[in-house]
């Protein structure tokens, strides 16, 4: 596995870890500031696909050069769309059921 991969792994667990205990301990606030998180999330997908459509190709002269360890790791820590993606899941599909945290720790294993 290449270091670039790796970090992408590891920031996406990290992502995960803080996030969940994030949305574990701010709960009670998430039907509050839901609506905003949505338009914010929407706005900026609707950014990405801009910038994608009128992109110019660019030329790179070293693609080996950002495919370090910590490259990877701050691409995917900054990843919007995952962090969207963990609040979703926590809040939708986690959260609202609570049996046990045997049944959550596993819930977050089973989504991640």
């Amino acid at each position: 596995m290449s270091p670039f991969l790796f970090g992408i792994i590891t920031g996406f667990i990290i992502l995960g870890v803080a996030t969940s205990l994030l949305t574990t301990s701010l709960y009670q606030w998430i039907p509050t500031v839901e609506p905003y998180f949505k338009v914010v999330g929407a706005a900026y997908l609707l950014y990405l696909a801009w910038q994608i459509v009128f992109s110019k190709k660019q030329n790179h002269p070293n693609p080996d050069s950002q495919s370090s360890f910590f490259y990877g790791l701050f691409f995917q820590i900054l990843n919007i769309k995952s962090i969207l993606y963990f609040l979703t899941a926590m809040s939708t599909f986690i959260l609202p059921y609570p049996d046990s945290q045997t049944a959550m720790l596993f819930s977050c294993v089973y989504l991640y």
